[in-house]
């Protein structure tokens, strides 16, 4: 049975970004699209070090995919097709291509999003039954608090400083 886990992190250029919420925005404030914008980018490199961190652990290869030319090929073509459709809106339909286009090569997938912390190393795929078919979870009543989230966060950033260190040494 072969396995992958990916993710996706597409840096909407700004002036691609959907500002929904520009008409009830203060003066002063940023816009929610362009504030999620910022933290990704700045916590980009954690975010991906927790999800790799996550497939080592249950021995699945992990696949980034980012905003790059296949990216850009695909948001043309589907932009041409689709004039009225955002950026944004074309990220998703390519979560669902790049979905698709791994499914040729792998029997399970599972996909995080970029902003998906994994604090746990029990292995999805050994306890959703995939043979079934499509596992979606709406886990609202399991959100984790932000004292627990930031607990784990700073343990990753001293594994993921200890990463730096190792490579230093080797």
């Amino acid at each position: 049975m072969e396995r992958v886990i990916y993710s996706l992190y597409i840096d909407i250029p700004k002036e691609e970004l959907d500002f929904f919420d520009k008409n009830i925005i203060k003066k002063g404030q940023t816009s929610t699209n362009l504030n999620t914008k910022l933290k990704l980018k700045e916590n980009y490199t954690k975010l991906i070090a927790c999800k790799k961190w996550y497939a080592d652990q249950i021995g699945v290869p992990f696949k980034m995919f980012e905003y790059n030319k296949n990216f850009l090929l695909f948001q043309k073509e589907l932009q041409e097709k689709y004039p009225f459709i955002t950026t944004y809106n074309v990220v998703n339909f390519y979560k669902i291509h790049l979905l698709y286009e791994l499914s040729k090569q792998y029997d399970e997938i599972l996909y995080l999003d970029f902003d998906v912390i994994p604090l746990t190393t029990e292995n999805f795929f050994e306890q959703w039954k995939l043979e079934k078919g499509i596992a979606i979870l709406h886990n609202t009543k399991k959100v984790k608090e932000m004292k627990f989230i930031s607990k784990h966060l700073k343990q990753l950033e001293v594994l993921h400083q200890n990463i730096i260190m190792l490579k230093h040494c080797y």
